[in-house]
């Protein structure tokens, strides 16, 4: 380890209580790495007396940066003209035409905000940053997520009787926020078990009429009512096994397509779907020819 000399603690002193000194600044003039810059500063009982950047910043460079220039906000904000530049770097907003928000824009904002697009699908109709977005959002005390008294009125009296996937389209919504506000106001689907639920009312789901549960029970008991991927029996896994198609075609219900998978394993075949089929043919091919024996 190498020792530090009076000259190099001198040194650090004065740069360290500097907040126009950024600390990779220090670090290249002294050769030391930051590790053993807070080290020594610690044993040095000294602070830098930096002002803490906040969120209000962001906001400020944002609206003022274009008309303000890096030097006035770095003056304005008490900072080094090179601290504000990486800021700025960060936030994005470097090369964008817009730089402060006019009242159509605000207009537009809430209008998007209000129909539930995300974030990213503002910034990238109004060609400003996720960042750029999410403050104004804060600013203006709106949320693309927040849901409205009718809304909220709606999911109650269709949870029970429609799918997540039917109440998203009709709230412009994506189906996992159905679910997490369902959730969130408790509501359960108490009414809707066996024949009842939406799985088995006509065009709620994809499935033709001949996907039935003695057609389901008949692969599993097919496959020992085990799991044909981790081997994890229906008793392990509490519940019934899924039936996994195939060629993911919900219409194709010919038993070589049909094969039986724990909730896990189905869950893993919605990625490298190409893969897992060329898997699941060779798999019951080889059933095939081991019985056959």
């Amino acid at each position: 380890m190498r020792v530090w000399t009076s000259e190099e603690e001198d040194i650090f002193k004065t740069m360290y209580a500097n907040k126009e000194y950024e600390m990779e600044d220090i670090s290249k003039c002294l050769d030391r790495s930051f590790l053993s810059l807070r080290g020594k500063a610690i044993t040095l009982n000294i602070t830098r007396n930096v002002k803490r950047w906040k969120t209000k910043y962001d906001d400020f460079l944002i609206e003022n940066y274009k008309k303000l220039g890096t030097e006035k906000c770095a003056e304005i904000l008490g900072y080094s003209t090179d601290h504000i530049s990486k800021k700025i770097t960060l936030l994005g907003l470097r090369g964008k035409t817009i730089s402060f928000w006019t009242r159509e824009e605000r207009e537009e904002l809430q209008e998007l905000a209000n129909k539930h697009y995300t974030r990213k699908e503002i910034a990238e109709k109004m060609d400003k940053t996720i960042i750029q977005i999410g403050n104004k959002l804060r600013i203006l005390g709106l949320n693309s997520n927040s849901w409205n008294d009718d809304e909220i009125l709606f999911l109650k009296e269709n949870y029970n009787s429609h799918n997540a996937i039917s109440i998203a389209k009709q709230l412009n919504r994506k189906k996992m926020a159905i679910y997490r506000k369902a959730s969130e106001l408790g509501i359960t689907q108490i009414d809707n078990l066996g024949s009842n639920h939406y799985a088995f009312k006509e065009d709620k789901r994809d499935y033709p009429a001949e996907w039935t549960m003695k057609l389901r029970r008949t692969i599993r008991e097919r496959d020992d009512y085990r799991c044909q991927v981790c081997n994890k029996t229906q008793d392990d896994e509490g519940i019934a096994l899924q039936v996994h198609h195939i060629d993911y075609i919900k219409e194709n219900l010919d038993e070589s397509n049909l094969i039986s998978l724990c909730r896990e394993c189905h869950g893993k075949t919605n990625i490298n779907r190409n893969q897992w089929q060329l898997f699941f043919l060779s798999l019951l091919k080889e059933k095939e020819r081991g019985k056959k024996k």
